[in-house]
């Protein structure tokens, strides 16, 4: 049960719990394949869509791995288990870099930011919520991005904006890692509802806290220690 609003977990994030579990309990060792799409829908009584995206955040976060021809294998022990980019670029780095970037244009957004742009924030959260509540994890991770997204846009740092598109693909990865957080799926909703009250009073320290203190809580339900991160 979620704490915020006692709402079940989505189905997706269910199973990717099951078969994380099963993967550390031993019943499926590193190395070997996981049954059949259509075996594991039947096993856990649920559509092959929610099984698909179940798998695809199994495989961004390295516990599995898709084998053309084979479908997906459990990742041994020492490979880029827990973020798709390995140790080439940690994900602490890249939010690291969130930090400084997304910390910094909220800070610069909340002296230019629109009304516009505001509903546009609020919609994003509606949207994220909905997601959230129907287990569409994928949609999550969109209306997320897009809330982001938007926010660095409202800095009106062209700099900035480049520098965080030139990221994009990093950044969309560190969007889908926090979502196998046990228990803290909701947790995004309220943290961007304090960023956005701080943007529509135009209190640009304020801004910043409340999106470094998110940011750092996704980093935490990412698996990154926050304690680590708030140094940064």
């Amino acid at each position: 049960m979620n704490p915020l609003n006692g709402a079940r977990a989505p189905v997706p994030q269910t199973i990717v719990w099951r078969i994380q579990e099963m993967i550390a309990s031993g019943e499926i060792k590193p190395g070997e394949r996981l049954p059949s799409q259509r075996d594991l829908a039947v096993m856990f009584n649920i559509s092959r869509a929610s099984l698909r995206e179940a798998l695809s955040v199994l495989e961004t976060l390295g516990s599995i791995r898709i084998d053309p021809g084979r479908g997906a294998v459990v990742c041994t022990e020492g490979s880029s288990g827990g973020w798709r980019f390995g140790s080439r670029i940690p994900k602490e780095d890249v939010f690291q870099v969130r930090l400084l970037v997304e910390g910094y244009t909220a800070g610069l957004a909340a002296l230019r930011i629109t009304g516009q742009e505001i509903e546009e924030l609020r919609r994003s959260i509606g949207t994220m919520q909905q997601f959230l509540e129907s287990g569409q994890l994928e949609g999550v991770v969109q209306a997320d991005l897009s809330f982001h997204t938007t926010i660095v846009s409202a800095a009106g740092n062209q700099a900035f904006k480049d520098m965080y598109d030139s990221l994009s693909t990093m950044v969309l990865e560190s969007h889908r890692v926090p979502l196998t957080a046990r228990n803290r799926l909701f947790e995004p909703i309220a943290e961007h509802e304090n960023i956005v009250e701080a943007l529509e009073r135009h209190d640009s320290e304020g801004a910043v806290y409340y999106m470094r203190f998110h940011l750092i809580g996704a980093a935490g339900r990412s698996g990154i220690d926050e304690a680590l991160c708030r140094s940064w």
